[in-house]
């Protein structure tokens, strides 16, 4: 049971935690271990602006019976979760006090890029452009108890603030999970070809890169010569030739 954390007895608060890649039942197809992410039989948790999705009860979440990859148990909601797969997460309701949940047949993508090192002491999973989780939290939730004195920060800590406007709309909100959204201007990038041959081949390559993850960008050429052309190629980048 848990594969990331194992709650028997006592009170724990978890406050914009991530809980992601964990695994129950490793090496027993059949076994009997629930939680993936989250395991809890007795005592209390309190979840707020807290995310787990990404976890599994067996490999793939594969089987029959009870499959509760992210939370196993009854757990209180402070608000403003976001479970993957909310079965078996007792205490959690998609559209009640602020949470989100998916289910096994349709589980929510949190959008979550994967563990790297994105500043800070530890590594962590950046929320990618179009997660749910931003922006989805509640301010409120953000206090000195648990963030100590201010300005709040993330889990990276140093710059990096925990009370951020990620969606654009001119309101900041903080996201669930352990790590705030900043959005950044993407960057662009060209070789060209100053000076060709007589009947040489020209070409000038284009890319285009965002920090945002998964966002894509369309190129293209308002007038251009007969001569020349814009060729897209894919992965954010294109080629002009002639």
């Amino acid at each position: 049971h848990g594969g990331g954390v194992f709650h028997s007895g006592g009170t724990a608060a978890l406050v914009n935690v991530t809980i992601t890649g964990n695994l129950c039942d490793a090496g027993t197809p059949l076994g009997f271990g629930d939680g993936g992410g989250l395991y809890k039989t007795t005592g209390a948790v309190t979840l707020s602006n807290t995310l787990a999705a990404g976890n599994f009860d067996s490999a793939g979440n594969a089987g029959t019976g009870n499959i509760y990859p992210d939370v196993a148990g009854v757990v209180i909601s402070g608000g403003n979760n976001l479970i993957g797969i909310g079965d078996g997460a007792g205490g959690i309701a998609d559209g009640t006090n602020g949470d989100q949940a998916g289910v096994r047949l349709a589980p929510l993508d949190a959008g979550l890029d994967v563990l790297a090192e994105n500043g800070g002491a530890t590594r962590t999973h950046l929320l990618e452009v179009a997660s749910p989780a931003i922006d989805a939290g509640n301010n409120d939730i953000v206090t000195a108890l648990y963030f100590g004195s201010e300005p709040f920060l993330d889990q990276r800590g140093g710059e990096f603030g925990r009370i951020l406007d990620g969606n654009g709309d001119g309101d900041a909100v903080v996201d669930i999970g352990a790590v705030e959204f900043v959005s950044r201007m993407p960057s662009f990038a060209s070789s060209p070809v100053l000076a060709v041959d007589e009947d040489q081949l020209y070409e000038y390559y284009v890319e285009t890169a965002d920090e945002n993850l998964a966002e894509q960008f369309t190129i293209t050429a308002t007038a251009l010569p007969m001569w020349l052309q814009l060729v897209v190629t894919g992965n954010n980048s294109a080629v002009l030739s002639g």
